[in-house]
């Protein structure tokens, strides 16, 4: 006599009951005695907790059914109070713009070098880090995402040096990261580094269901309870016991065999970048690529065919049409993720399907001549200097707005976070002032096929929300 009101998938009587297996249906429960309570855990979630804190090497860790996003969110508002400052770099999700919005917290842009062949960001040097804390007064965290959306690593543990000297917290978004900690030939992750919160999507690379993830924390830096009060305030009162169950899943399993697992993973990969390397007109980011500085996780490819005239999302388009779908697309590239999930004789296929996609007759190459240069304030520091805030993102989320006509835009402030989707990185904040050059990339990318989150789209016309100086 509670809910879900499906009564154990008793009431499934539509078409779900053909879409979903009814022990999904059963296994969707809610708080009753013997389930725990997320929002306070004693019983059997504190113990899932408990054996994610051992496997990962946490102080305490948290189950998270809102995905990494709530964690980011949760991490910022622990540890910055309004008119505090948090140094990012700006390629970041639009999580951590949300967390900024809820927190009051200003943001300190770190520079970020970028690759010119692939145009795409590399990360943050402990230096440039170092920089933005010597330059500012009032930053109490810095966050940074390792790996990045396209496999590349920071030096986490000379990064987390830098900011306990300074007595910042260092939180690493590390969504795309969570199977780091189970293989000694990748790259160091957050918690082994330094780092203070951590934040991991288990579904991306863990094999959990998609929004199940983890928040941990390690040292005496963070408030645990302080963090655990802002989860109870973002996450749903109604978790998903399916998110949970699979969360306890990995969990459990990767305490057994996670380095087997891993270890078929970066195996597979190694092999795979070798087919491909060894294929006219393809290029696969490399550690060559990116220099000494950073490191590189061979179990996500970032796939180039750009000298043939093959453009990212071309290439996209090419490999689902032989059955692949890849990770995401952007103007250059197609970024293939890799797993313990794949076999030997599907990641066969996937050298073929991408051997023959580029075989195919290139398309104009000239469509990549000036793109190139456009898009590199984006990928590279986000044109910093053409980030120039009228209000703070607090500011100009929370006050009242109005749809503007694209073109009609410059000069005014944004109310809405505008970024190309995925990977989600954004080209323009709430409380930045619009610009030419920032409406002209836009417009670029739009041209050349990208798909943009935070504008309206309404009979092939584009429009911004922006400040209404009114309100």
């Amino acid at each position: 006599m509670h809910v879900p009101g499906h009564k154990q998938g008793r009431g499934s009587d539509t078409i779900a009951a053909d879409l979903i297996a009814q022990y999904l249906y059963k296994m969707d429960l809610t708080e009753i005695p013997g389930l725990d309570d997320l929002q306070k855990p004693s019983e059997c979630i504190a113990k899932t907790e408990e054996e994610a804190a051992r496997l990962f090497g946490a102080d305490r860790s948290f189950l998270l059914v809102n995905g990494s996003t709530v964690g980011v969110e949760a991490a910022i508002m622990a540890t910055c109070r309004p008119g505090s400052k948090i140094a990012i770099p700006a390629a970041v999700h639009r999580s951590v713009i949300a967390g900024l919005a809820l927190s009051g917290a200003e943001p300190v842009f770190v520079d970020t070098p970028v690759s010119h062949r692939y145009l795409i960001p590399l990360g943050v040097s402990p230096a440039d880090v170092e920089r933005s804390l010597s330059a500012e007064t009032g930053i109490s965290a810095v966050l940074v995402t390792n790996p990045s959306y396209y496999g590349v690593c920071q030096d986490l543990e000379a990064i987390a040096r830098v900011c306990h000297d300074r007595d910042a917290v260092l939180i690493v978004d590390e969504a795309h990261g969570s199977h780091l900690s189970f293989s000694s030939s990748l790259p160091a992750a957050g918690l082994e580094a330094g780092a203070d919160i951590v934040v991991q999507s288990t579904h991306k690379t863990l094999g959990a269901m998609t929004q199940a993830a983890l928040l941990h924390v390690k040292g005496d830096r963070v408030d645990h309870e302080r963090i655990a009060s802002f989860l109870r305030m973002l996450q749903t009162s109604s978790p998903s016991y399916v998110l949970m169950a699979s969360l306890d899943s990995v969990i459990h399993r990767f305490s057994m065999e996670g380095r087997e697992l891993v270890a078929c993973a970066v195996q597979n990969a190694n092999e795979v970048r070798e087919s491909l390397g060894s294929m006219a007109g393809v290029d696969v980011l490399s550690a060559g690529d990116i220099g000494p500085m950073f490191a590189l996780d061979p179990t996500r490819l970032t796939i180039s065919a750009a000298d043939r005239g093959v453009l990212g999302l071309e290439l996209q388009e090419r490999l689902r049409i032989r059955g692949f779908q890849v990770e995401f697309s952007d103007l250059l590239n197609s970024i293939a993720v890799i797993t313990y999930s794949d076999a030997a004789a599907d990641l066969q296929r996937f050298c073929s399907a991408v051997r023959h996609a580029v075989a195919e007759s290139p398309v104009d190459a000239s469509i990549a001549e000036g793109l190139c240069e456009k898009i590199r304030p984006l990928v590279a520091g986000a044109a910093v200097e053409e980030r120039r805030f009228a209000l703070t993102i607090r500011e100009a989320v929370f006050t009242g707005r109005r749809l503007v006509n694209l073109d009609e835009s410059v000069g005014e402030i944004s109310a809405e976070s505008v970024c190309p989707y995925p990977p989600g990185i954004p080209v323009l904040l709430p409380g930045q002032r619009i610009t030419r050059p920032i409406v002209d990339l836009v417009k670029t990318l739009l041209r050349a096929g990208l798909v943009f989150h935070g504008m309206n789209v309404d009979k092939g016309s584009y429009s911004l929300a922006i400040v209404d100086g009114d309100s």
